[in-house]
């Protein structure tokens, strides 16, 4: 993982459909609001010049079109695809989406070529794998996110205990 800019994760991301991987950087976008309406399924987005030549975008059953508005353009029309498996891995840590929507655009969707696809954050929630974690990793590394995680843990437990202990001395001065 790298760090573009401050607020900008990026991580390598494998798309897979067949025998065919193509490997891709990838943005964590938290503004990705994207879902497909038959099946509300996340879309992200990836560059079509990414997957023309090397992942079928034309065939029927996978086809989708998902509708989307953006700055200038109040109601658009996106190409979809859907792919077999979406692989993002880092640390030991891996997230598999089966089944993932790729939405295509027709442009470039950074100006600084960094990366070629914008994650939807609901991935990380049906991938069972915590995005808090996944950023932790990203700026601390696998020992930075562990130590972390695990002071966050503790301190969560420091305050719920507390919290209970109040409310039970409260219970029993009400008694």
């Amino acid at each position: 993982w790298e760090k573009i800019k401050r607020e900008e994760i990026v991580i390598t991301v494998i798309l897979e459909e067949g025998s065919v991987q193509v490997t891709l950087k990838a943005l964590i976008d938290s503004g990705n609001s994207l879902y497909d309406p038959i099946s509300g399924k996340p879309v992200c987005v990836v560059e079509r010049e990414a997957l023309e030549g090397k992942i079928p975008l034309d065939i029927p059953e996978k086809f989708r079109l998902i509708p989307y508005h953006s700055i200038g353009k109040k109601h658009g029309m996106m190409q979809a695809v859907e792919i077999e498996k979406l692989k993002v891995k880092k640390d030991g840590q891996e997230l598999i989406v089966e089944k993932a929507l790729l939405g295509l655009y027709e442009n470039k969707v950074t100006a600084h070529g960094g990366y070629q696809m914008i994650l939807h954050p609901a991935l990380f929630e049906i991938g069972g794998t915590d995005i808090a974690f996944f950023l932790l990793l990203a700026l601390f590394g696998e020992t930075g996110a562990h130590l972390l995680q695990g002071c966050l843990n503790e301190l969560f437990c420091f305050f719920h205990v507390h919290f209970l202990l109040y409310h039970l001395c409260e219970d029993e001065q009400a008694a």
